[in-house]
C-alpha cells in the first residue's frame, strides 16, 4: 500500500523547473507510474482490481517518461498548444482510471477482510479531484475560472494525498487481520 501511495504523491504533485521552453519535472510522474507498478504487483493477490492495474501502469511508465523527455527537450508543445493539451488530457485520463483501480481494489479488500480502511472518503476525495481536474480543461479560455478551478484542485488533491496516506497506515495496522461482521 506505501508503494501505491508514493505513486499517488508522485503522480498528483507537479513541480516543475521552467527554463525557457525546456520543463524540468522535479516529481516526475513516470517514478510515481514505477510506484503504482510496484504496488499494484504486491497487492495482485488481494483484489481483480491490481491485477488490471498493473498493465495500466506499465503503459503509464512509458507514456509518462515519453512526456518527460519531451519536456526536458522543449518539445512538450510542438505541433502547438492543442497536441499539448491532447497529450495532457490523455496523461490525465491514464491517472484517473488507475488510480480508480487502486480505489475498487481497496474497496475489494475491505469487503473481504471486513475491515473499514476509508476507501469510502478516498473515493469521495478522488471524485472531487476528477471533476475539479476535468471542469478545468474547457476553462482554460476563461482565465479567471480555470485559476479558481486549479486552486481548488490543489486543495482537493492534498485532501486526496492525506486521505490515501490515512488509508495506507490503516491497511499496515489492519490488514493482515481478517473482521468479520454479521
Amino acid at each position: 500500500m506505501q508503494q501505491i501511495f508514493w505513486g499517488m504523491f508522485f503522480v498528483f504533485l507537479d513541480f516543475n523547473l521552467n527554463l525557457g521552453k525546456m520543463s524540468i519535472g522535479l516529481i516526475p510522474d513516470f517514478v510515481g507510474m514505477i510506484f503504482f507498478w510496484h504496488g499494484v504487483g504486491a497487492l495482485a493477490e488481494q483484489s481483480v482490481y491490481f491485477v488490471k492495474a498493473r498493465p495500466i501502469s506499465g503503459i503509464g511508465i512509458g507514456y509518462c517518461a515519453f512526456l518527460y523527455i519531451l519536456d526536458l527537450f522543449g518539445l512538450g508543445s510542438i505541433g502547438g498548444s492543442l497536441v499539448s493539451i491532447l497529450l495532457s488530457l490523455c496523461n490525465y485520463a491514464l491517472t484517473v482510471y488507475l488510480t480508480y483501480l487502486c480505489i475498487a481494489g481497496i474497496r475489494d479488500m475491505e469487503r473481504i477482510k471486513g475491515c473499514d480502511f476509508g476507501s469510502a472518503f478516498l473515493y469521495k476525495m478522488w471524485l472531487c479531484v476528477v471533476i475539479i481536474g476535468a471542469l478545468t480543461y474547457p476553462l482554460i479560455f476563461a482565465p479567471f475560472l480555470a485559476f479558481l478551478c486549479m486552486l481548488a484542485g490543489i486543495v482537493m488533491t492534498i485532501l486526496l494525498l492525506v486521505a490515501m496516506y490515512q488509508v495506507k497506515k490503516r491497511v499496515e495496522q489492519n490488514g493482515n487481520q481478517i473482521h468479520l461482521s454479521m
